[in-house]
């Protein structure tokens, strides 16, 4: 084991990916979720649990735990997370208690702008006590299909980097990446998002 601080660093450092991103769940899968979500409904977001700002943020959202309609959902997102943060992070991990199910409409102007998702908040004032290291983004319809704009982006150097999306694509990165859901033009595009916690980085 290594400690302390060393003055020949490259001799442990290895590449870090922003992120890796593929075809996770089938076409069929895909409708079996759109299905569930399209009867719950959903909501507008707020932007720190507490506020809407238009400005940042439009889009529907609704939360989903783990239960019998969910459970198989839960039970392949944890696989590809685990999957992803062996082969390319190794982060120590808890896990999450939920995802998110969000909606973008273009009669909305439906869109995300450039953010992070680890909370900055002071904890002592209601801010998630927990510290996210990993976030994951399915997305649930086709772009140029069912929805046009609503790009995703990273933004890792001076310019972003738009991702390639499809349906049942996953994409994972770790939370502190800046990243933006371009506004969506036409249509409304669907998605699932994960924080995946742990204990604080050291």
């Amino acid at each position: 084991m290594n400690n302390g601080i060393s003055n020949q660093p490259y001799a442990r450092a290895f590449f870090t990916e922003p992120m890796t991103a593929g075809i996770a769940f089938s076409p069929e899968e895909v409708d079996r979720m759109n299905a569930l979500f399209s009867s719950k409904g959903t909501k507008t977001s707020a932007t720190d649990g507490q506020f809407i700002d238009e400005k940042m943020r439009i889009s529907d959202i609704n939360f989903y735990y783990p239960n019998e309609q969910t459970a198989w959902i839960f039970e392949k997102l944890n696989y590809i997370i685990d999957f992803n943060n062996r082969d390319i992070w190794n982060f120590d991990l808890y896990g999450y208690e939920s995802f998110q199910y969000s909606e973008y409409p273009a009669s909305k102007g439906g869109k995300y702008d450039f953010h992070s998702d680890i909370d900055y908040t002071d904890r002592s004032k209601g801010g998630d006590p927990q510290t996210r290291k990993l976030s994951l983004s399915l997305i649930l319809n086709e772009p140029g299909v069912d929805f046009e704009g609503g790009e995703f982006q990273i933004l890792v150097g001076p310019d972003p980097h738009t991702c390639a999306q499809a349906k049942g694509m996953v994409i994972v990165f770790p939370s502190w990446i800046l990243h933006r859901v371009t506004p969506v033009t036409k249509g409304n595009r669907k998605s699932i998002v994960v924080w995946v916690t742990g204990p604080k980085f050291k």
